[in-house]
C-alpha cells in the first residue's frame, strides 16, 4: 500500500518530498489557495497583503509537512516521537490520574495534531479516548486508525461517541477532541466573536462537559522546528458545570484564538470555517 510506503520513509526524505509538494499545492495546483486568502485577510484585518503573503506562504509549507508527517505516524518509532515531541508540564494530568480523575482533553487543529496524540498515547498516565469522524475513503481510514493506535490510543466514532463514554463511565481516561471546527448545518451551533468574525461551534464540548463532569484541558501546540514540536496544557475549566452554562466553550475559543494568533501559520486555514452565516453580530 502506498501509504504504508510512505510510513517506511525517514523524515529527511519525506520533508524533500514536502519541498516539493509545497510548490505544488501553492502554485501549480493552488489547492484552496482563494479560501485560505480570504480567511486570513478577515482574521487579520491589520495585516498589510505582504505580511499576509508571508503567513500563507509559511502555512502552505507546514501543511504539507503535516500531511507527510501523518504518513509518517503509521510507522514512527516510540523513542524518535519522544525526542520529537515535548510537553511542558505533563504533570497536571498526573496529578489528575493520583486523584483517579478522568479528564477532557481539547486541541484545535494546530500543526501537529497527529503526532500529539501519538505522543499523548505514550506520556499521558491516562487511557487516551479520541472522538473522531472515520474518513469516507475507506483504505484512508484504516491506514489512520492504525496509525492512531499504535501506542494504546483508542477511537471513538462519533456517532456512538456518548454512550462508549458512558458505558466505560468509571474508567480512568482522557477524551480527547478536535473541536475548533463545527458542522455544517446544524441548527443549534454556539455563535461568539472569533478571529474578527462571527463564528459557530458545535456545542458538543460543552454537553460532554455537563455530563461526565470532568476537569477540562486544552493542549496548546507549538511548532520549534520542522518536525519538532512543543505541547503545553491549560486548564480551561473544572465542575461543576451548570445546564445553561458556557463556560468551557467560551474558555476553548479563547484559547484557540490566543493560539492560532501566537502561531498563524500552522492552524488549518484550508478549512471552510466561515461558510455558515450567523447572526451579524455576537455581543
Amino acid at each position: 500500500m502506498f501509504l504504508n510506503f510512505l510510513a517506511r520513509l525517514p523524515l529527511r526524505v519525506l520533508y524533500v518530498l514536502s519541498d516539493i509538494l509545497y510548490v505544488i499545492m501553492r502554485h501549480v495546483w493552488r489547492y484552496r489557495r482563494s479560501i485560505v486568502q480570504n480567511n486570513l485577510r478577515n482574521a487579520f484585518p491589520e495585516q498589510t497583503p505582504g505580511e499576509l503573503d508571508a503567513v500563507e506562504e509559511r502555512f502552505y509549507r507546514n501543511f504539507c509537512d503535516m500531511f507527510l508527517e501523518t504518513m509518517k505516524a503509521g510507522a514512527i518509532s516510540r523513542e524518535e516521537l519522544i525526542e520529537r515531541v515535548e510537553f511542558t508540564n505533563i504533570d497536571v494530568l498526573e496529578t489528575e490520574a493520583g486523584n483517579n480523575q478522568s479528564v477532557i482533553l481539547l486541541v484545535a487543529h494546530q500543526f501537529n495534531w497527529e503526532w500529539l496524540l501519538l505522543a499523548m498515547s505514550i506520556h499521558a498516565p491516562h487511557v487516551i479516548q479520541a472522538i473522531y469522524k472515520p474518513p469516507h475513503l475507506k483504505s484512508f481510514d484504516r491506514f489512520l486508525y492504525a496509525a492512531r493506535t499504535r501506542f494504546g490510543a483508542e477511537l471513538l466514532p462519533q456517532k456512538r461517541a456518548v454512550a462508549e463514554i458512558r458505558r466505560q463511565r468509571d474508567r480512568l481516561k482522557a477524551i480527547a477532541m478536535l473541536a475548533d471546527q463545527s458542522e455544517s448545518g446544524v441548527r443549534d451551533d454556539y455563535w461568539t466573536e472569533f478571529m474578527n468574525q462571527t463564528t459557530a461551534f458545535s456545542r458538543n464540548i460543552q454537553r460532554l462537559a455537563l455530563m461526565t463532569q470532568y476537569p477540562v484541558y486544552f493542549g496548546q501546540i507549538r511548532k520549534i522546528s520542522r518536525g519538532h514540536y512543543s505541547v503545553t496544557g491549560q486548564e480551561l475549566a473544572r465542575p461543576p458545570y451548570e445546564r445553561d452554562s458556557t463556560e468551557v466553550l467560551d474558555a476553548y475559543v479563547r484559547a484557540v484564538e490566543a493560539q492560532i494568533r501566537a502561531w498563524p501559520d500552522s492552524w488549518l486555514w484550508t478549512n471552510r470555517k466561515w461558510k455558515q452565516r450567523g447572526p451579524a453580530k455576537v455581543s
